[in-house]
């Protein structure tokens, strides 16, 4: 029901470990490549937003999961605690009086707490890992972070809460998964008897 500790303080260690890889390292001070699209995993990864600015292309972000009210304020996705649970309360868009107070804190934490912590985490990240030449003309994180052409996201309104979403959010749950298949022959032939009634 509050805001994790570990995203705060430990969350962008997860992105520190991926960038410390000798090839992730090699990949972004390289010259030579030309990309479209630069489609990165946000999950406490927002400083990858940098590989768009380095190569001049087009962001999209993943999303694992529905996006928390801090990181909604930058696409204008609607955040409104009075209807929209945030994923960190836990609650559902059946919420009691109480349930909606609790997540409006919820949601207020973290535009007090985020930018305080977190996100100055992430900047640092950026300008210690990022710096590819022309990263001095980069833009700062945050409008990078509001220039991202399209979100997908790890949901699906059947199985999750309903909300609002803005045309650049995108459900994507289950695009991994292929169309099932015909059961073999032998296990159709030997289908168990119907008894008789």
């Amino acid at each position: 029901m509050v805001i994790p500790i570990g995203t705060l303080f430990f969350g962008s260690q997860i992105t520190i470990e991926t960038l410390n890889n000798t090839k992730v390292k090699e990949f972004i001070h390289s010259d030579g490549y030309q990309f479209d699209v630069v489609i990165f995993e946000n999950f406490q990864h927002e400083c990858f937003v940098s590989m768009s600015h380095k190569f001049g292309a087009h962001a999209i972000q993943l999303f694992p999961a529905t996006p928390i009210a801090f990181s909604s304020q930058w696409y204008s996705q609607p955040f409104n605690p009075s209807y929209i649970p945030d994923p960190n309360s836990g609650y559902t868009d059946h919420m009691s009086l109480f349930e909606r107070t609790i997540n409006f804190l919820v949601t207020g934490l973290q535009f007090f707490l985020f930018p305080i912590f977190y996100m100055p985490k992430q900047n640092e990240i950026m300008l210690n890992y990022f710096n590819y030449t022309g990263s001095e003309f980069r833009p700062s994180l945050e409008e990078m972070t509001k220039n991202i052409s399209l979100t997908l996201i790890n949901t699906h309104f059947t199985v999750g809460t309903p909300r609002p979403l803005v045309p650049s959010f995108i459900e994507v749950a289950g695009m991994h998964l292929k169309p099932a298949s015909k059961l073999p022959k032998v296990i159709l032939q030997n289908k168990p008897n119907t008894p008789n009634t």
